[in-house]
C-alpha cells in the first residue's frame, strides 16, 4: 500500500506530539484521534522508526485450503443432474448421504464452474387474484349462524339478529 506523503506527516506529527507532551488524552484531542490509533502508530513508530508509520498490507499470507476437490465437484454435479435439485437441497443431501458440510456458496461456486443453467422457478401468477366488489367501497354481507342454533336450541335469538321460533 502507498500512503500519501501528508498521511505519513499527519502521523510523524501525532508521534512527536504525544512524546513531547507525555499525555495521550491532550495529543488526542488537538490531533483529531482515538487514543487506540494513538497508540498503535506510537508502537509503531518505536518499533521500527520512520518507517512503522506507513500502512501494511492486511492481505492473508496464505490462502484456507479448498475444500473443492474433483471427487466432490463430480458428486455435486452427479445429484444435480439425477435429482434436479438447487444448492440449499443438494446441501441437505449431500449432509444426509454423504456425511459432508458445506456451505451454500461451496455448492453454487462449483455449479458455476460447471456452467450449470439455473432450476427453472415454478409458474406461479405473478399477480395475486385479488377479491373485488363491483363498486367500490361495495359493502359485504357476512351471514353468521347464531350461538344459540349450534347449542341446539330452536329458538331464535334477537342478540344477533335471528327472529324468535
Amino acid at each position: 500500500m502507498t500512503d500519501s506523503p501528508e498521511t505519513l506527516t499527519a502521523r510523524r506529527l501525532w508521534v512527536t506530539t504525544y512524546r513531547s507532551t507525555g499525555d495521550a488524552g491532550l495529543t488526542c484531542r488537538r490531533c483529531g484521534i482515538s487514543r487506540p490509533t494513538l497508540r498503535k502508530w506510537s508502537r509503531r513508530f518505536a518499533e521500527s522508526g520512520h518507517e512503522g508509520l506507513r500502512s501494511v498490507n492486511r492481505r492473508p499470507h496464505r490462502l484456507a485450503q479448498s475444500k473443492r476437490t474433483p471427487e466432490l465437484s463430480e458428486r455435486i454435479l452427479t445429484l444435480r443432474r439425477e435429482r434436479n435439485i438447487g444448492s440449499k437441497r443438494l446441501q441437505t443431501e449431500l449432509m444426509r448421504c454423504d456425511k459432508l458440510r458445506l456451505s451454500t456458496s461451496t455448492i453454487h461456486r462449483v455449479l458455476a464452474d460447471a456452467a450449470v443453467k439455473p432450476l427453472r422457478r415454478s409458474k406461479r401468477p405473478s399477480v395475486p387474484k385479488r377479491y373485488s366488489r363491483p363498486y367500490a367501497g361495495d359493502r359485504v354481507q357476512v351471514v353468521q349462524s347464531p350461538l344459540d342454533e349450534r347449542a341446539g336450541t330452536t329458538e331464535g335469538s334477537p342478540r344477533y339478529g335471528v327472529p324468535p321460533g
